[in-house]
C-alpha cells in the first residue's frame, strides 16, 4: 500500500473497527489475550443480523504480561542525582524485509565477457550464451524451517556459560535437535571453537541467544561430515562466527541469525564457507570488517543467501560484504545491500571473474562506491535489477502462496487483521491523525517492520507499544540509538540494537526483558527524548510487567502532566523521569504501587504532597523531590516508609518544619541522606539539628 494513502486508510480502518465489522463468513475470529500475554483465538457465531451500532463502552485490556522481579540495590551514598541502570542487551535475531519482486531481463552485455574457462565441466556445459534472454527464473523455495517451528521434538536445554552451550551441542547424538532457552550474552573467554562434525539442529528458542568472544578462532566450527541448521543466534563483535568446512554433500542452513560488528584482525570473514554446501536465510550482517577479503562472508563452496541483509561491511582488499572465490558458486535472491565498502567490490566481488553466479533481479541496494552491484574482477558490473545464470541453479521452488510470508491470508487480510489488535489497544481515536505516534508506528508494523508479524503474533501488542514509545518521544531524533544512528554502543563501546530494527524489542538498546520476553525495564536516559508522556501513556499502561521506567535528563525533554494511567503499571518499583519538563500534580494513582524509588526532581511540579504517600511505607526507599514547586507541609504520613534511605525537600515551597516522624527514622538510622532549606529558615523550612543531614 503506498504510505501516501496509509494515514487516510489508517484512519477510516480505526473508525471501521471502532463502530463494528461486518461479518461475511459462518463464524468470526477473534483475537484476544490471556493474562499471560499469549494471543488466543476464539470463534463465535454470527447472528443472522450483524449489529452495526458501536459499543457503548470499549473494551478492557487484560494484563497480557506475566510476574517477573529482578532484584534492584539503591546508592547508600548521598546523590541529587540517580545512577544508570542500563543492562545488558539481549541480542535477538529476526528476518529482514521482504524483498521487491523479482523482475527477470535479458543478461547484461556488460557481462558478456565472462569467463568460464576455469569451471567444471559440469558447471561450463550448463552455462547458457550470453546472447540470448536469461533462462526462465529459478523457482526458490525457502530453504529454512519455519520461524515458528514446532519445537515438541527438541531436547530443551538451559545454559549459563559458554562451556555449558559447547558441551550440550559436542555431546548431541547425530541426529538430534536442540532447543536452548533464551540465555543473556555468552563469552567464549577460551579459544577453542565449538565442533560440529555430525548432523544437528540447532534453535535459540525464541531469538535471544547472544555470542561474544572466542579469540583468533570461530564461535562455530562446522567440519568433515557434519550437517548442521542453527537457527536464531546473533554474533556480536566475534573474531569470525562460522567455518564450515564440511563435505560437498552434506547441506548446511543458517537461518534467522545476526551476525554483528565481527572484526577480524587476520583473514578471517564473519561466516566463511570452505568447500560446502550453505544456505544462509532471513539474516542479517552489520558492521563486520575483516582486513582482507569478503567483510561479512568468504565464499569458497556452494552458498545460496536468500533474503538477508547486508549493511556497514568492510573488507581492505575486495568484497565488502561478500567474496565469492574463483570456481566457487553464488546465489543471491531478495537480498539487500546498503553502505558496504572495498577498494574493490564494495558490495560483492567474484574472483577473477570466473565465480559461478545466479541472480534472479530481486536484489537491491545503495551507497556503494565503484560498482553498484556484483563486481566480476575484469569483466564489468552486474546491477542488481538484472539478472544473470552462469551455472545450473540449486534444486529449488519459489512458493506460489500469496500475501504476506507466514501469515497465510492475504495483505490486506493482514492489514485489517492487525488494525484490530492494535485498535483493541489504543482506541480509534489517535488513528484519526496521521502524524500521531500511534498511527507511525501502525504503519511501521505493517509496512516496514522487518519481521512483518501476523495479526495472531504473541509480540505484535509488545512490539507496537515500543513503536508507539519510540515515535511518540521523538525517536529519530535521540542521540543514541535511533533507527538511523550511528551511534549504538554501550559504556564499553559494545555494539548495541538500534530501536526498530529486526531484531526482537526485548534486545533493542535500553530494553530488558523477563524469561517469557515481557518488558520490565526501559532505560533512555539523557538520550534527547522529546515528547508528551500522556500522548502514550495507554499503550505503556499495557506493559504490565513493567518495574523499571527510567527516562531521567539533563538530556531529555519530556513535557505535559504526569499520566494517572502509569498507576496501573502494578509491578512498578522504579520511576525516574528527573530533569524533564513535566508540570502538574503528583497522581494519587502513584502511591498504589510498590515504587523503591521516585526520583522527579528538577521538573516543574506543582501542588502538595498528598498523605497517601505514607501507603508506600513497604516499598519506598529512594524520593528526590527537590528542584520543583511543591508546596505546602511535609506530610508525617512519610514517617511510615521505614524503608526510606535517602529523600530531599530543597527548592521547593514547603512550609513549616520536617516532621518528627521523617526525623525519627533518621535517628534510628535507616534514613542515611535527609537534605532540606532549613538554612533559610524564613524561606525554607525548619529541621532539627539532629535531623536534616545537608541543610540547604
Amino acid at each position: 500500500m503506498p504510505p501516501s494513502s496509509l494515514s487516510s486508510w489508517l484512519s477510516a480502518l480505526a473508525l471501521l473497527f471502532a463502530s463494528y465489522i461486518t461479518l461475511t463468513s459462518a463464524q468470526t475470529t477473534h483475537l484476544s489475550y490471556s493474562d499471560d500475554g499469549e494471543s488466543s483465538m476464539m470463534t463465535t457465531s454470527p447472528s443472522a443480523h450483524p449489529s452495526k451500532v458501536a459499543s457503548s463502552s470499549p473494551s478492557t485490556h487484560p494484563s497480557i504480561f506475566p510476574s517477573f522481579n529482578p532484584s534492584f540495590n539503591p546508592t547508600s551514598t548521598p546523590s541529587t542525582d540517580m545512577p544508570s541502570y542500563i543492562p545488558t542487551s539481549l541480542p535477538t535475531t529476526a528476518q529482514p524485509s521482504s524483498p521487491p519482486s523479482a523482475s527477470w531481463t535479458t543478461v547484461p552485455s556488460n557481462a558478456a565477457t565472462l569467463s568460464t574457462d576455469s569451471m567444471p565441466d559440469d558447471r561450463r556445459s550448463a552455462t547458457p550464451s550470453v546472447d540470448v534472454p536469461a533462462p526462465s527464473p529459478p523457482a526458490y523455495v525457502d530453504e529454512c524451517p519455519d520461524q515458528f517451528v514446532d519445537k515438541s521434538t527438541f531436547r530443551h536445554i538451559s545454559i549459563d556459560s559458554f562451556e555449558e552451550l559447547k558441551a550440550a551441542i559436542e555431546s548431541a547424538s547425530d541426529g538430534e535437535s536442540l532447543c536452548f532457552k533464551d540465555f543473556n550474552v555468552l563469552v567464549n573467554t577460551g579459544a577453542d571453537p565449538i565442533i560440529i562434525d555430525k548432523e544437528l539442529y540447532v534453535l535459540c528458542e525464541n531469538y535471544s541467544c547472544g555470542i561474544q568472544g572466542g579469540g583468533s578462532s570461530p564461535i562455530f566450527h562446522i567440519q568433515n561430515n557434519g550437517s548442521v541448521t542453527i537457527q536464531g543466534l546473533a554474533f556480536l563483535g566475534v573474531h569470525q562466527a562460522m567455518r564450515i568446512d564440511t563435505a560437498s554433500a552434506f547441506n548446511n542452513k543458517i537461518c534467522y541469525c545476526s551476525f554483528l560488528r565481527s572484526n577480524a584482525t587476520a583473514r578471517d570473514s564473519a561466516v566463511e564457507v570452505q568447500k560446502s554446501s550453505v544456505f544462509i536465510g532471513h539474516s542479517n550482517f552489520v558492521g563486520n570488517t575483516n582486513k582482507g577479503v569478503g567483510g561479512a562472508i568468504d565464499n569458497f563452496g556452494v552458498l545460496n543467501v536468500y533474503q538477508s541483509t547486508f549493511e556497514g561491511n568492510e573488507a581492505t582488499e575486495a568484497g565488502g560484504a561478500i567474496m565469492s572465490r574463483a570456481n566457487a558458486t553464488l546465489e543471491l535472491s531478495g537480498c539487500a545491500f546498503t553502505a558496504n565498502n572495498a577498494t574493490v567490490g564494495s558490495a560483492v566481488y567474484i574472483e577473477d571473474g570466473h565465480g559461478a553466479i545466479v541472480v534472479d533481479g530481486s536484489n537491491k541496494g545503495e551507497g556503494h562506491q565503484g560498482c553498484e552491484g556484483i563486481d566480476f574482477q575484469g569483466s564489468g558490473c552486474l546491477k542488481w535489477n538484472e539478472t544473470i545464470n552462469t551455472t545450473t541453479p540449486m534444486v529449488m521452488a519459489r512458493s506460489t502462496t500469496t500475501g504476506t510470508a507466514n501469515c497465510d491470508e492475504s495483505d490486506e487480510q493482514r492489514e485489517i487483521g492487525i488494525m484490530s489488535v492494535l485498535v483493541n489497544a489504543s482506541g480509534s481515536i489517535p488513528f484519526q491523525d496521521p502524524l500521531s505516534a500511534q498511527s507511525q508506528a501502525a504503519e511501521w508494523i505493517m509496512n516496514d517492520d522487518a519481521r512483518s508479524l501476523c495479526p495472531k503474533d504473541p509480540t505484535l501488542v509488545q512490539r507496537y507499544i515500543m513503536a508507539v514509545f519510540y515515535f511518540g518521544l521523538g525517536g529519530d531524533n535521540w542521540t543514541m540509538c535511533g533507527r538511523s544512528s550511528n551511534n549504538c554502543t554501550d559504556s564499553q563501546g559494545q555494539p548495541l540494537f538500534h530501536h526498530l530494527s529486526s531484531t526482537g524489542e526485548c534486545s533493542w538498546a535500553g530494553m530488558r526483558c523477563n524469561k517469557d520476553h515481557r518488558i520490565t525495564e526501559i532505560h533512555r536516559d539523557s538520550n534527547n527524548l522529546a515528547g508528551r508522556l500522556s500522548d502514550i501513556a495507554n499503550e505503556l499502561a499495557l506493559l504490565r510487567n513493567l518495574e523499571v521506567l527510567d527516562l531521567d535528563g539533563p538530556e531529555n525533554y519530556i513535557f505535559g502532566v504526569l499520566p494517572s494511567t502509569l498507576g496501573k503499571l502494578s509491578k512498578l518499583r522504579i520511576l525516574d523521569i528527573d530533569r524533564n519538563r513535566l508540570h502538574g500534580t503528583l497522581p494519587p494513582t502513584l502511591f498504589d504501587l510498590p515504587l523503591e524509588v521516585l526520583d522527579i526532581n528538577d521538573n516543574f511540579f506543582s501542588g502538595s504532597i498528598s498523605s497517601d504517600i505514607g501507603k508506600l511505607g513497604n516499598s519506598l526507599m529512594f524520593l528526590q523531590l527537590h528542584g520543583n514547586a511543591f508546596y505546602g507541609s511535609i506530610p508525617s504520613e512519610l514517617g511510615n516508609c521505614n524503608r526510606l534511605e535517602t529523600t530531599t525537600f530543597q527548592v521547593n515551597a514547603f512550609t513549616g518544619a520536617v516532621p518528627q516522624e521523617i526525623c525519627s527514622l533518621h535517628q534510628q538510622g535507616s534514613l542515611v541522606n535527609l537534605w532540606a532549606d532549613c538554612a533559610h529558615p524564613i524561606s525554607g523550612v525548619a529541621c532539627a539539628s539532629h535531623c536534616c543531614t545537608n541543610c540547604l
